[in-house]
């Protein structure tokens, strides 16, 4: 939501999606660590290309897996889709 609310988009590949539940699993405590490692792991690597400059809005953010880690990957919108994302 927060990232709707600047008008930038956020995909996740599948190999994304299944290392966030592995890794935010615990059998005791079932995805409540989920919370804690998006936060650690995902947020903090949105927010510092968010600072950096790289994602602007009409943008999309890819998160993929590389060596074992989350990476995010900002993608500039194209022309089209920034015309549509104005209104």
């Amino acid at each position: 939501k927060r990232l709707a609310d600047r008008e930038i988009g956020l995909e996740l590949s599948q190999a994304a999606v299944e290392k966030l539940a592995r890794a935010g699993y615990d059998p005791v405590y079932g995805a409540r660590p989920l919370r804690r490692f998006m936060q650690r792991e995902l947020e903090t690597k949105i927010g510092r290309a968010l600072i950096k400059g790289d994602v602007l809005p009409g943008a999309t953010i890819r998160v993929d897996v590389e060596n074992g880690d989350l990476t995010v990957i900002p993608v500039a919108a194209t022309r089209d889709e920034k015309a549509e994302a104005a209104g």
